[in-house]
């Protein structure tokens, strides 16, 4: 039990480190690429904010690892999900509504890293919920408070996914995989 607080408390850590990241790096994105006009404020965003994404993966790998997960490829697979967001976000769909565009963020930054972690842990498609809910519920508060609640939230889907390892012989269906039980 003190493995699992203790799991949550550094995926809260990770979290907050990642909203702060976020909010020196992926804010300086939106701003630079607000500079430009085409395609090319897009690129910026993707390319920054695949950058936040890919140090976010870097740290949570290690918090998965450490939890005995070891998931290869998961900082990429998290800069990927936080690059597609960009885009989507560049794209403008969304930004009349905020909270729109937290939460397919947070499902874009959700559906790249459950690729790797259906492959872990059962009802993985959870995940990917717990993503867009954590991002929604970033809304109301910002910086340190921010990543409190998105870490905490999201540590404790990820506590009870790891609590369903799937074992070596186990397969599952395309339609299992993706549907939560």
């Amino acid at each position: 039990m003190a493995e699992r607080i203790a799991l949550v408390v550094l995926w809260i850590g990770a979290s907050v480190a990642g909203q702060y990241v976020y909010y020196n790096l992926g804010i300086g994105g939106v701003l630079i690429s607000s500079m430009f006009r085409g395609v090319l404020p897009i690129v910026v965003l993707a390319l920054t904010w695949g950058i936040v994404g890919g140090i976010v993966g870097i740290i949570q790998r290690l918090i998965l690892r450490q939890a005995g997960l070891t998931i290869k490829r998961w900082a990429d697979w998290t800069a990927m999900g936080w690059a597609i967001g960009a885009i989507v976000f560049g794209l403008g769909i969304g930004t009349r509504y905020y909270w729109l565009q937290e939460a397919v963020l947070g499902f874009t930054i959700g559906a790249m890293q459950w690729l790797p972690l259906r492959k872990h842990v059962h009802r993985a498609g959870w995940w990917i919920i717990a993503n867009s809910v954590g991002m929604l519920i970033n809304i109301p508060l910002a910086g340190f408070i921010l990543g409190l609640q998105t870490g905490l939230f999201a540590g404790l889907v990820l506590i009870w996914l790891i609590n369903h390892p799937i074992q070596p012989a186990e397969t599952k269906t395309l339609n299992e995989s993706i549907m939560p039980s």
